[in-house]
């Protein structure tokens, strides 16, 4: 009865957060830019209202040619409301306020499974008010959904640490899935997050090398079940074969040339005239996105063999800028530029310079207390590793915040824990009740 009392307590208050959290997003997109159309957003809008035309999945420039610039999955989940309105665009946007607010309750669910439900409801408070996490709710993109998914991996991920079972090695090869079908970078959690999640679960439980290798097969047929629907639609469609998506060659095109290499002031960072200038000459052999995208990645590529001395410089550079410790006012400057608000820019800067410094801080807590760390951590190698093989923009920490939000959870709960034994009796009684 007492359990149930609190579980109640614990999801009453849990929605409000996500409520409120959900009423300040939706106040937020009223703030940002107008709608471009050749952008990601764009494309993400334009794909789900041809979602039900005759050409789906086609060039948002030239649509007699296929297009599978970017995840399918962002545009999947917002085609039921492109149905319901044809015509709009920016009108879709707080759509993605759902999908934030679910992300609110998910880690509140998750840090409750990681240190109590006091750390679960500071972790979804954190969340509502985060601005790394609003202010990707104000447009129609990937980042929403990856974080949603990322969230759903974690309390998968953790609970086959504690009882491994093949449903959900099963399970954790789906939801990879789909968050490659989101950001398909993210395929790289494969190695960092679902092999040692299987293989550490197996050692703890004492699990016999062949069940071990059953749940690992399970997890890669799961994944690949997952993909296999857009593998085999995009098998046709495309002169060169396109796994995933078409954009890492314009990625690295942007990033891989004389402006973000030492001589540049942008070191480390991604040129736009770069990846312009490239894609140009790329258009010009073919109107194929996977034609365009080899020839870009062989650009790119071919750069980065004449220079292999600088990479080094290069990558610390790109860290730099994914922490936000390089030239934070030029990027703020070039977000304000596509639409979003300078307070709402810094904000996030501000925001992840506090985060990162916290959820180390809580990283160490949760390692006295004996919390299973690692896996958030291999969230954050994750981003690390990323940031430098491609470039360090501020969207792309998505992974990392999802992790360190947690962990900035369980530093506050500490704080309060130590404030809760420094008052006395009476707090310390408090304190048990609550954990009772």
């Amino acid at each position: 009865m007492l359990g149930q009392l609190i579980a109640d307590r614990f999801t009453r208050r849990l929605g409000l957060i996500a409520l409120l959290g959900g009423a300040w997003r939706l106040f937020y997109i009223q703030l940002e830019g107008p709608f471009h159309r050749v952008s990601d957003e764009g494309w993400y809008v334009y794909e789900a209202h041809q979602l039900f035309g005759p050409r789906p999945w086609s060039q948002l420039i030239d649509p007699g040619y296929p297009s599978a610039l970017h995840g399918p999955l962002t545009s999947i989940l917002i085609a039921p409301a492109a149905w319901a309105l044809p015509g709009s665009a920016a009108g879709l946007r707080p759509f993605m306020v759902a999908i934030g607010m679910v992300t609110v309750v998910l880690l509140g669910v998750f840090g409750r499974q990681l240190a109590g439900s006091r750390v679960g409801l500071v972790t979804a408070g954190l969340a509502a008010v985060y601005p790394g996490l609003w202010i990707r709710d104000g447009l129609v993109a990937s980042e929403a959904p990856a974080a949603l998914l990322l969230v759903w991996l974690l309390i998968v991920g953790y609970r086959q640490l504690e009882r491994p079972t093949m449903l959900r090695a099963a399970a954790m090869g789906a939801v990879l899935g789909l968050c490659v079908l989101s950001r398909s970078e993210l395929l790289a959690l494969l190695a960092f997050f679902i092999l040692p999640v299987l293989i550490v679960a197996a050692r703890r439980s004492s699990m016999p090398f062949g069940r071990t290798a059953g749940m690992l097969a399970l997890s890669l047929l799961a994944l690949s079940g997952v993909l296999a629907p857009w593998v085999g639609y995009n098998a046709g469609r495309f002169e060169r074969t396109v796994l995933l998506s078409n954009n890492l060659g314009n990625t690295l095109a942007g990033a891989d040339c004389p402006a973000g290499f030492p001589g540049s002031p942008l070191v480390g960072y991604d040129s736009f005239l770069c990846d312009a200038s490239t894609h140009l000459a790329a258009a010009r052999r073919s109107h194929d996105e996977s034609v365009q995208s080899a020839y870009e990645r062989q650009v790119a590529l071919h750069f980065v063999r004449r220079h292999l001395a600088q990479i080094p410089e290069v990558v610390a550079q790109r860290e730099l800028w994914m922490l936000g410790l390089e030239q934070p006012g030029w990027v703020v400057d070039q977000s304000v530029a596509l639409g979003q608000p300078t307070w709402a820019t810094w904000a996030q800067a501000i925001g992840f310079w506090m985060l990162v410094p916290l959820g180390l801080i809580g990283a160490f807590s949760a390692r006295r207390r004996s919390l299973r760390v690692w896996p958030l951590l291999s969230l954050v190698v994750d981003t690390v590793v990323l940031a430098a093989l491609f470039v360090g923009h501020w969207r792309y920490r998505v992974t990392a915040e999802i992790a360190l939000l947690p962990l900035a959870a369980v530093a506050l709960d500490e704080l309060w824990r130590r404030s809760d034994l420094s008052d006395g009796p009476v707090a310390l009684t408090s304190s048990t009740e609550e954990s009772t």
